[in-house]
């Protein structure tokens, strides 16, 4: 597993283009820290049957968090793993990662959170209900469409591993 930081050292044109796609739907510049994006969360019910929802991926502190309340909160307390997926950039670009996600209680990271993202109408606050967590990168994807709209467009694809 690896952090943000780690991912960006290690893979760092894969993840810019995720910086770009999670960030391009709100006024974030992905370049510096921190920032914050909109992408969807899938993590895994009770009963094993998925659940999708939109999310707001934050970066701070090399980190990547996000502020849940149920069932994502339930989901990701009760068996962690995730796959967060961007929207569709320029050429249908895509970006996903997945992991596993964990609570964070450490005040240090909690007020870096709800400081990335004061002023914006979101609350990252555990005292409203909602958790924050962190996560934490296995495999991180993403693809271009060449010649979209054209007969054989394909696909580019990249995957990183720590």
């Amino acid at each position: 597993m690896a952090t943000w930081a780690e991912f960006v050292e290690q893979a760092p044109d894969i993840a810019a283009r995720g910086a770009v796609l999670l960030s391009a739907p709100t006024d974030a510049d992905a370049s510096e820290e921190p920032w914050f994006g909109i992408g969807f969360i899938a993590t895994i019910n009770p009963d094993g049957t998925p659940h999708l929802s939109p999310v707001c991926p934050i970066v701070t502190q090399g980190r990547m968090f996000v502020a849940a309340v149920p069932p994502k909160r339930d989901n990701l307390e009760r068996n962690g793993r995730f796959v967060l997926h961007a929207f569709l950039g320029a050429n249908d670009a895509e970006f996903q990662i997945r992991g596993r996600a964990k609570r964070v209680d450490f005040p240090p990271y909690v007020e870096a959170v709800k400081e990335a993202v004061s002023g914006t109408g979101m609350l990252a606050d555990p005292e409203s209900g909602e958790r924050i967590f962190e996560l934490s990168i296995d495999l991180a994807q993403d693809a271009w469409w060449v010649d979209v709209g054209k007969p054989g467009t394909y696909a580019e694809r990249r995957t990183w591993k720590p």
